[in-house]
């Protein structure tokens, strides 16, 4: 009897030992805190958060359509063009953009502009904006120039003046220097025992012209211009003097 109850005890703790452990340490492994998904064993699982949409997609469609519409607002305005001359045809040149139906052509035109020179010599002013006088003798610079014009010939005297005149040539036996004279050829200095200007005869202001003849007078304030059709001519003022 004694000995059957123990045979049966033993067995029952050999059976017991096949079974769960009964063991209590919290380090032991327990297959009932292991999530699905797998973890720490022992470690209970941490609630899932809640997955946020990816937002790829749409960074790639809003990036798109920004840029989408960033291309329509700053796409230059072309109005309806005519028709496209061809390369051929007239001076300039034409840029189109795009191809095809629907494509819009831009034609730009290349113009020149053409600056004439006046009709003065090359030692001259340019003409007057206001009407030409037409007067034989004139006096002008506060009365420091007076010209006096007779036929094809032109001659002007300064009063005074801070240049020096070429040397008194050995034929000339009257004032010399005192002023430039046109004649039969190119300008040359007079030799005169009397003089042109007048203090009483009309003045021209600077900025006008003057012309008789085949011969302009330019006032300016600098001094006057005069020269022929042919272009010969002269300058005189206080300051200097030219010939051409």
């Amino acid at each position: 009897m004694l000995a059957g109850c123990g045979t049966a005890s033993s067995s029952g703790n050999a059976g017991a030992s096949k079974g769960t452990p009964t063991t209590t340490d919290a380090s032991a492994f327990n297959p009932n805190l292991v999530p699905a998904s797998g973890s720490s064993p022992g470690v209970k699982p941490k609630p899932k958060k809640k997955s946020k949409p990816k937002a790829t997609s749409s960074k790639k469609k809003s990036s798109a359509h920004t840029a989408k519409s960033s291309l329509k607002t700053t796409s230059p305005k072309v109005a309806s063009p005519g028709p496209s001359p061809s390369p051929s045809s007239g001076s300039g040149s034409s840029a189109s953009s795009g191809s095809g139906s629907g494509q819009s052509t831009v034609t730009v035109s290349h113009t020149s502009t053409v600056y004439v020179r006046p009709d003065v010599p090359a030692g001259a002013s340019m003409p007057s904006a206001h009407r030409a006088a037409s007067v034989t003798r004139f006096d002008a610079a506060g009365g420091n120039i007076g010209c006096r014009i007779s036929g094809d010939t032109v001659r002007c005297d300064v009063a005074h003046r801070v240049w020096t005149p070429p040397s008194k040539p050995r034929s000339c036996h009257g004032a010399w220097g005192q002023g430039l004279m046109i004649g039969s050829g190119s300008a040359f200095f007079v030799c005169a025992r009397s003089s042109v200007l007048d203090p009483t005869g009309y003045y021209i202001h600077a900025g006008y012209d003057d012309k008789v003849g085949s011969v302009t007078c330019q006032v300016r304030s600098f001094g006057v211009t005069c020269f022929e059709s042919d272009g010969r001519g002269f300058f005189i003022g206080r300051t200097g003097y030219t010939t051409f």
